[in-house]
């Protein structure tokens, strides 16, 4: 089952806060040292700096190293930079094996906003925290409805059952917000996934019908989303985070690793022995 980002972030906060305790009986131990032993006053201060170094480095290695960022993307900008968006609920979510920030899920989906017929119900794989990604997706199980910013299966893009999610979090459905988002936000559809036998009418939000995207209907606007206030984005002018190749500097973050690593026990070792 898979266990909430909540939960995982209070294990590490209260492992973060085990390690400054113990380092804190350190500190204690190298000043009753020091007033003791009547060591150099000099000596003692690089010692304290260096304690403050030891301490920071693993209270960042111990807590910081799984957060993710708020995704404050709007809306529109999620849509243009997503090759498929849907609207539906995660009825399903299991945990990679080995891995607690890595899950995929099982969706339910009720109408289709942007991009190709998708089957009704659809597995999203790869979701949550992964390397080379911004932002982290939570699709919590039982909450209700959400949109779905999500791209093609790499290893077989005409699948229309598997996808992976774009980066971006997904939007929770909220009532009166969500529908005055999708109502201002043009050039949406409104499909129904394969096997459904619903009507359009039963399952799908309304969309695009503000007074501003009814004038632009009968305007040809080429690959573009209008934002609420008259803002127009054009698809072309914004690269896609996920439909874009990426170069990511993945030895920059272990060589920083390496590096913390290393003074931690160059300091530890002076810590010790002098």
């Amino acid at each position: 089952m898979y266990r909430p980002e909540s939960s995982r972030k209070r294990k590490k906060c209260h492992i973060g806060r085990a390690f400054s305790l113990f380092a804190f009986e350190i500190y204690k131990v190298e000043v009753s040292i020091h007033f003791n032993c009547f060591h150099s006053p000099t000596m003692f201060a690089v010692r304290s700096i260096l304690f403050v170094v030891l301490l920071f480095n693993c209270q960042k290695i111990v807590i910081g190293i799984d957060d993710c960022p708020a995704d404050n993307i709007d809306f529109a900008t999620k849509v243009a930079n997503s090759s498929i968006v849907v609207y539906g609920k995660s009825v399903g979510k299991t945990l990679y094996d080995g891995n607690d920030s890595l899950f995929y899920i099982t969706y339910v989906v009720d109408c289709i906003l942007k991009g190709p017929v998708v089957s009704r119900q659809i597995n999203i794989t790869q979701a949550g925290q992964i390397k080379g990604r911004t932002y982290c997706q939570d699709y919590p199980v039982g909450r209700g409805y959400s949109i779905a910013f999500l791209e093609p299966n790499p290893s077989n893009i005409t699948d229309t059952k598997t996808f992976i999610p774009a980066d971006f979090a997904e939007v929770p459905f909220v009532r009166n917000v969500t529908n005055e988002i999708l109502v201002n936000t043009c050039h949406l559809q409104r499909i129904l996934p394969f096997e459904s036998t619903d009507s359009i009418a039963d399952v799908c939000p309304i969309v695009s019908t503000s007074a501003e995207c009814i004038a632009l209907q009968s305007t040809t606007i080429t690959n573009a989303i209008v934002v609420p206030g008259g803002a127009q984005i054009g698809v072309d002018n914004i690269k896609s985070k996920s439909g874009t190749a990426q170069v990511h500097d993945e030895n920059k973050g272990v060589n920083m690793k390496s590096i913390n690593l290393a003074l931690l026990f160059i300091t530890v070792v002076f810590i010790l022995f002098n």
